[in-house]
């Protein structure tokens, strides 16, 4: 079951407590200022309900996100950077279909980020995500 955290009109973050994850789903275009906002938020409420839940996980869902490339290239470089200090172990990002057929088969298995500290994964869809997330959290 989800649970609203927080919600403007670019995004929804939600709290599922039975992965335990946090995601977010997007309302279409945003502004590399609101984009920011969404995600420091997001950060926040990671960081407090980590506190209640140990194995808190982190979904990234991009699916109707519409950033320019200022945007994607701060979350790349400058935010992603923020997400292990904090917590973060494990991230599954869900991405549109078209896009998930397109990527390598390297992206469909668990990898390590740049870092070596982030384990990510990518899906088409939410459910694929949640089990990995479940079953990532039982390895532990």
């Amino acid at each position: 079951m989800k649970t609203i955290l927080h919600q403007n009109k670019f995004a929804t973050l939600y709290l599922d407590e039975q992965i335990p994850a946090i995601s977010e789903e997007w309302h279409g275009s945003a502004s590399i200022e609101e984009f920011q906002s969404i995600l420091q938020t997001k950060l926040e409420m990671f960081t407090e309900l980590k506190k209640q839940h140990e194995s808190l996980s982190w979904i990234a869902n991009v699916v109707g996100l519409k950033v320019d490339n200022e945007a994607k290239n701060w979350a790349n470089q400058l935010f992603h950077r923020q997400l292990h200090p904090a917590g973060v172990a494990k991230i599954a990002f869900i991405v549109p279909v078209g896009v998930y057929d397109e990527l390598s088969d390297e992206y469909h298995k668990e990898k390590m980020d740049a870092q070596k500290e982030i384990r990510l994964c990518y899906f088409d869809g939410y459910e694929k995500a949640s089990e990995w997330l479940k079953s990532a959290s039982e390895k532990k």
